[in-house]
């Protein structure tokens, strides 16, 4: 088998491997924690210091549901399982592995909005059980995931298996997204967990139980699992058929529903705020600005902090800066006008970006705004803190931290913030003083306890906000700031949330979640007498009081307009009559499994049988194995221990059944204690390779066997998680052996260089290797292709001693940076690198400008391999020396976005255009050249699916004065560099 068949199953292989631990969603390694483990009689509950109570209360519904999810599905029992809780994130998510492993962040606040008379840990809980006792269900003979991977079942039943038999239906969770795609004609966008859900009631409300256990319990004539004809087996109708129907059963029932509701513009008047995907805003107080976290264009993988500002001396504004504060029946527009003109115009600027909660607050001088920011806080966790943005000083400044606090309001006299913090599943309210930067709680609820959506009263003496307690029901409650007393004043089982206080009278108007729809009700502080406002289908949420008038703001559904929202007359009527739709289409909301899970507040103590120290060693997971016994004998196997965080890989293999030519690597990876550190042992598996002085076999393969200690300390920065720092350190212990073979596995006897410049020197080598490296770039999809922002640099040193091992003696400084800077339409690109090397390094390791093109993979630079340095369009002698600088500048801009071409799966597209520059000098050795190169040229993308795994350019250049010259430019074709890092 060709060494390329084998790097493409080690990246798969590697790929599936590394995607447990909790520590790969943030590359920190939180070693500063100290873990436990409590057993029970069915589960191992791993914990850190601090979150002991929130363990043992996961053993206890654990336990609980254990039970009740077997006999779901007809199971008898699965191995011992292990759940791994951590707080060392804000992270909103749970995942399962085949492994029997299930990792959950637990320290969750806003989570109750979605879950509706209930709670994160028992929802996540029991929801990530049932994806391991669904593994388990389907496991056959063949080790997993092969066996998963190989039934290809889809991830909509996965995920629509676990919400059917641990949910319930809820507008959150599911409804609000089934609207959304529905009206968009996107269904197959939809995310698995919610398509899955009403695809699972669907077939449970037809077909039964009884049949999803048929279904499950179906095996091959191999005895696998195959869901396709599993499906068919158990329903008579293919997969296909199915989603067909049930895409017509989810159209009928939705817009049927949306039919009889009211419409926004029956509620009032309906605008867009001026960005892309709003997740939230706030109108200041003087209206003359709207602070908006949205987007500025569709390709940002981040959030942007806005503030626009209505530009009132643009014609097309006159008469319509107001508009959002005049009631619908006064508002006077001209049916000739031009409906163009009457849009609003905006200057928008962008104060800040990266990820943001999306409740903001402007002080009463609408010159501060507060807002809450997700950044690294203490010991590089990534929470929610509360900063303020000057407009005047255009100064950003923390005033919590580590807190994880959202929800920032402004008292009415610009002195204090009240905000929601919370810790271990507990929340309460705080206040700070910004005066003496004093924070003082406000609340005092234990337990399981959130609050969220906090909004002062206009007489600054009381503070409404919403609270999910012990009951797990959400309501709006009032505090009294002057006597302290918490009244609740809503007792319904949906969520209600969100409350905004009339600006003159003594009303609260909120969010709640009766009828399954987001929607606003009135509620009458002195009666607690509540009125319906809006019977919307799609959604309603409340956001502020309108500052200039008497409406209330609120945002919807973004199925037309991702940004719209509606400016609410609160004394309007709702016009509705009861729903009507036949059964047919709306029994599968209610459809519930056959058992039931025991609900979240009925869970009962169980017995501990042990609570000690983590010890990695024990209970090791198997990951996944892999075999391959084709022409050549391989395999691969990997283990990990329940956390995730010590990783032992063996690859395997030979060239052929003789065993003449084994291969192997065995990886050891720590990312419990002190930095992420490992350990690797290379035996003809680790191999380098380039174009070397025009080989006619192709270029040369380098060969180093033996072992490579490394580590690496992440340094975050903690206003902008898209600022990287790493330092890096390598301790490598080589043999090193050059091949001009096609296939280097294949050869026993390494074949010598052909004629050429440079003789390869093999043997013993070792290296000591630091590397820093920064990198300031935002996320956007363009970085692959024609990145518009970023810079970075990175500084590495190589230093090699044979008194210590090996047979040499060097040192190498290497200093490579870049620079992308958007031009209007354009891009520059500039990029520079500085090598020197000294001493008496094998011979291949020279600096120097020869003919042969580098190879460049996109996101990866060089990959950390000798990169082939030479100037576009130049040709000549080749030039040694103990020095290089070489650097270019590229003006880039974009061509077209694809060609109708495929070729074997593999497509061309990502096409952009440059006109570039080139520079090179080098000296020593009693030599200093300089080159200067110009030209233009076109870079392609070579893509599998989506994704580019190289760009080749095509263009022509040469030599400053051979363009002055008016010779012909040199043609070439070569790898294209994008970013070096």
């Amino acid at each position: 088998m060709k060494l390329k068949t084998y790097t493409a199953i080690l990246i798969g292989l590697f790929s599936i491997a590394f995607s447990q631990g909790t520590w790969m969603w943030t590359k920190q390694v939180h070693s500063e924690l100290e873990w436990k483990t409590i057993s029970t009689e069915h589960f191992r509950v791993h914990y850190h210091n601090g979150i002991k109570n929130i363990a043992v209360e996961g053993a206890n519904i654990a336990e609980t549901v254990y039970p009740e999810l077997l006999e779901q599905v007809n199971l008898e029992s699965t191995p011992v399982i292990d759940i791994i809780f951590t707080t060392e994130d804000e992270i909103m998510n749970g995942y399962a592995m085949w492994t029997n492993q299930t990792f959950i962040w637990v320290d969750q606040n806003d989570a109750v909005i979605w879950l509706e008379n209930g709670k994160w840990l028992y929802q996540v809980l029991s929801h990530e059980l049932q994806h391991i006792v669904f593994f388990n269900k389907v496991k056959s003979w063949l080790l997993e995931p092969w066996g998963m991977l190989l039934s290809k079942t889809p991830g909509w039943f996965v995920e629509g298996l676990a919400e059917y038999m641990t949910e319930k239906w809820r507008p959150h969770r599911a409804d609000i997204s089934h609207k959304y795609h529905i009206l968009t004609n996107t269904a197959e966008k939809m995310d698995p967990h919610y398509d899955g859900y009403s695809k699972l009631l669907l077939f449970a409300e037809e077909y039964g139980d009884s049949s999803l256990i048929k279904l499950l319990e179906y095996r091959d004539k191999l005895n696998l699992f195959n869901f396709e004809k599993a499906f068919k087996e158990t329903t008579g109708k293919s997969i296909s058929n199915f989603n067909e129907h049930w895409r017509r059963t989810m159209n009928t029932y939705y817009y049927g529903y949306m039919a009889q509701k009211e419409s926004y513009e029956d509620i009032g008047i309906v605008t867009s705020l001026p960005v892309n995907k709003q997740r939230g805003f706030s109108f200041s107080p003087d209206s003359l600005n709207i602070a908006i976290i949205g987007k500025m264009d569709d390709g940002q993988s981040d959030q942007s902090l806005i503030i626009a500002k209505q530009d009132t001396t643009s014609k097309k504004d006159k008469g319509f800066k107001l508009f959002w504060w005049i009631k619908k029946e006064e508002r006077i527009v001209d049916s000739t006008e031009n409906k163009e003109s009457s849009k609003p115009h905006y200057n928008k600027t962008e104060i800040d970006f990266g990820r943001f909660h999306s409740s903001m607050s402007w002080n009463q001088n609408s010159n501060k705004l507060a807002y809450a920011k997700y950044h690294f806080s203490k010991n590089s966790s990534m929470v929610y803190d509360i900063s303020v943005y000057n407009t005047e000083t255009k100064e950003h400044t923390w005033i919590t931290e580590n807190m994880r606090a959202t929800y920032p309001i402004w008292s009415n006299d610009n002195k204090s913030i009240v905000f929601v913090s919370h810790k271990n599943s507990n929340s309460n309210l705080f206040g700070i003083d910004l005066t003496s930067n004093k924070i003082t709680q406000l609340t005092h609820y234990t337990g399981d306890n959130q609050i969220l959506t906090p909004a002062w009263s206009p007489d600054g003496r009381q503070i409404a906000f919403a609270r999910s307690g012990q009951d797990g029901q959400t309501n709006v409650y009032l505090l009294d700031l002057f006597s302290k007393e918490i009244t609740q004043l809503t007792h319904n089982s949906e969520v209600e949330f969100s409350p905004v206080w009339h600006s003159s009278e003594n009303k609260i108007y909120y969010t709640s979640h009766a009828g399954n729809t987001p929607n606003i009700v009135e509620l009458d502080l002195e009666s607690l007498t509540t009125i319906p406002r809006t019977d919307i289908g799609g959604v309603l949420q409340t956001v502020q009081w309108n500052p200039k008038g008497n409406t209330l703001i609120a945002k919807t559904l973004g199925d037309v307009d991702s940004s719209r929202i509606v400016f609410v007359d609160v004394n309007r009527e709702i016009t509705t009559s009861p729903l009507s739709i036949r059964k047919d289409y709306t029994s599968w909301m209610s459809k519930s499994p056959n058992v039931l899970l025991t609900e979240f507040d009925k869970i009962k103590p169980t017995d501990i049988i042990s609570d000690q120290p983590y010890k990695f060693y024990k209970h090791p997971k198997h990951m996944t194995s892999f075999l391959l016994l084709a022409d050549t004998p391989f395999g691969f196997s990997q283990w990990s221990d329940p956390l995730g965080k010590h990783i032992f890989s063996i690859i395997a293999g030979t060239t052929d059944y003789s065993l003449d030519i084994p291969y192997y690597l065995i990886s050891y990876t720590n990312a419990q204690h002190g930095p992420l550190w490992g350990v690797n042992y290379f035996h003809n598996l680790n191999w380098q390779y380039r174009l070397y002085d025009a080989s006619p076999n192709g270029g040369m393969w380098e060969k180093f066997d033996g072992s490579q200690i490394w580590a690496i300390f992440p340094f975050a920065s903690e206003n902008n998680m898209h600022i990287s720092h790493s330092l890096m350190t390598e301790f490598t212990f080589f043999e090193r052996d050059f091949s001009f073979a096609k296939d280097p596995l294949e050869y026993n006897d390494l074949i010598s260089t052909p004629d050429g410049f440079i003789e390869p020197e093999s043997g013993a080598e070792g290296v000591l290797s630091l590397t820093w490296k920064f990198v300031n770039r935002r996320g956007h999809k363009q970085n692959v292709s024609l990145p518009r922002n970023g810079y970075g640099i990175s500084v590495k040193m190589d230093f090699a001693d044979d008194s210590f091992y090996g047979d040499f003696i060097y040192q190498r400084y290497t200093i490579d940076s870049f620079s992308n800077a958007p031009l209007g339409p354009l891009t520059l690109y500039g990029r520079y690198k500085f090598q020197t090397l000294g001493g008496t390094p094998p011979s291949q390791e020279y600096i120097g400008f020869t003919e042969d093109i580098p190879i460049y993979f996109p996101g990866q630079g060089t990959l950390g391999w000798f990169e082939n340095m030479s100037p576009r369009g130049w040709s000549g002698d080749v030039v040694f020396g103990d020095k290089i600088h070489f650097s270019t500048l590229e003006l880039r801009f974009p061509l077209m976005p694809s060609l109708p071409i495929n070729i074997l799966g593999i497509t061309l597209g990502d096409i952009t255009g440059a006109v570039i520059s080139d520079y090179g000098r080098v000296w020593g050795f009693d030599n200093d050249t300089e080159i200067i190169t110009a030209g233009y040229e076109a870079k392609i993308a070579l893509k599998l699916g989506s994704i580019p795994f190289f760009f080749l350019s095509v263009g022509e250049a040469q030599e400053i004065e051979n363009w002055e010259s008016n010779k012909e430019p040199t043609s070439y074709v070569r790898f294209a560099l994008i970013n070096p890092f």
